[in-house]
């Protein structure tokens, strides 16, 4: 319990994070904020890229589906899936593993062509050094995922 002449507030991120405010001097136990605190686990993880119409219409028919969402922003380096990562994203994708390569200038520019994307562990070597390659939205939810693409995909991926 806080002092008499403290304060405290607690909250969360939208990612689920547990915020704590305090004020006048108060300091919350360790066995107090271990007591309170609760990992918000997601229903959906989404792959999104926030420059992208498709991937932001995945978010907001999501959030208008009322589903808990954790938002993975893998153009930003620290959320770069890894080669492994992919490898474990493709085992459970309804969709085969070269449609995760988007087909865009960017693949030309790098000399690619459908050769080089056409197995698994080429997909997993190609998005690993080049995630801005990756095919979005990517919706994960338990062991199942899906490319979001055609739009009309993804609410009946919601509901199921």
């Amino acid at each position: 319990m806080p002092a008499a002449d403290g304060w405290c507030a607690i909250g969360s991120t939208g990612s689920g994070e547990a915020v704590i405010l305090t004020g006048a001097g108060y300091k919350p136990s360790r066995a107090w904020l271990m007591a309170i605190y609760r990992p918000v686990m997601a229903d959906i993880t989404i792959w999104h890229n926030p420059n992208c119409s498709t991937s932001k219409f995945a978010v907001q028919a999501a959030d208008e589906a009322d589903v808990d969402v954790e938002l993975r922003k893998y153009m930003l380096v620290a959320q770069r899936p890894s080669r492994d990562e992919i490898l474990d994203l493709i085992k459970i994708l309804e969709d085969p593993p070269t449609d995760l390569v988007r087909r865009d200038a960017k693949f030309k520019s790098y000399g690619l062509s459908d050769d080089d994307v056409a197995t698994a562990d080429q997909v997993a070597d190609v998005l690993a050094e080049h995630g801005e390659l990756l095919q979005r939205p990517i919706l994960v939810k338990g062991d199942r995922a899906i490319i979001g693409r055609p739009k009309d995909r993804v609410a009946p991926f919601l509901e199921g």
